[in-house]
């Protein structure tokens, strides 16, 4: 995962997968809400929900929950905030963590890209 400046989508060095997972944001010990995960990459996601973000380079705490990867915890940094018809998204830029943690977020999102291909050919 990067330690990188904020991010444009132009220059994202990660694939992305749709993906379907309960995020759990906070920041301080305080809970800030609970968001839908839209996509996942390595090295980072992109989730939507009805909170009000913090400002964008600030740091929360992800508890991400899904069947593929069960419950996890780490740290991210907002980079990006929008509104769609689904709500407020937030782009969070995964911060360094656990390399077992790393490595499952990239076994899923690798599953999730062959699971494409399949359906693709």
């Amino acid at each position: 995962m990067s330690d990188t400046k904020l991010l444009t989508a132009e220059q994202r060095t990660d694939p992305r997968v749709a993906f379907d997972a309960l995020a759990v944001l906070s920041q301080g010990g305080a809970r800030i809400g609970d968001f839908r995960v839209e996509n996942l990459s390595a090295g980072g996601a992109y989730v939507t929900g009805q909170s009000l973000p913090p400002p964008v380079g600030e740091p929360v705490d992800v508890l991400l929950k899904a069947s593929q990867l069960g419950v996890i915890s780490l740290r991210a940094k907002v980079v990006r905030c929008t509104t769609s018809s689904r709500g407020l998204g937030i782009g969070l830029e995964f911060c360094r963590c656990a390399s077992h943690i790393e490595d499952l977020i990239v076994d899923t999102v690798i599953a999730e890209l062959r699971k494409l291909r399949v359906a693709a050919a």
